[in-house]
């Protein structure tokens, strides 16, 4: 199946782990791992730009996901603005790998509120 060969999916090897860095599935809550730059010998002249915030950064991470997955993934990521809502929605029907920088995470607090955590508080 080469078709399945180009989706990466959650259970990758861990070679590509290292590479792309995951967004993996724990109790129903997906925790976002940073992407390791050892690979890189200069981070610097190695960037991509975030998806939902359009900013370019060398510290992301790559969706592991195939499209229906993102779709889910997305529909509960907290943005802001519906611009950032259309980007997600574009990207959520797009085949294509997914980069997110961790800053666009971390400055929206956390993919999902922590427990006992009310959202939009």
């Amino acid at each position: 199946r080469p078709f399945d060969q180009c989706i990466p999916t959650i259970n990758s090897t861990e070679n590509s782990k290292i590479k792309d860095g995951l967004i993996t599935k724990h109790r129903r809550r997906y925790i976002v791992t940073p992407l390791r730059q050892s690979f890189v010998s200069d981070p610097r002249s190695w960037t991509e730009v975030c998806y939902l915030c359009n900013q370019r950064s060398s510290n992301f991470c790559v969706s592991p996901m195939d499209p229906l997955q993102r779709w889910d993934f997305l529909n509960k990521i907290i943005v802001p603005s519906s611009r950032d809502k259309e980007r997600a929605v574009t990207l959520a029907k797009s085949g294509n790998r997914a980069y997110f920088c961790l800053d666009h995470f971390q400055r929206r607090r956390s993919i999902f509120p922590q427990e006992g955590e009310r959202q939009g508080s």
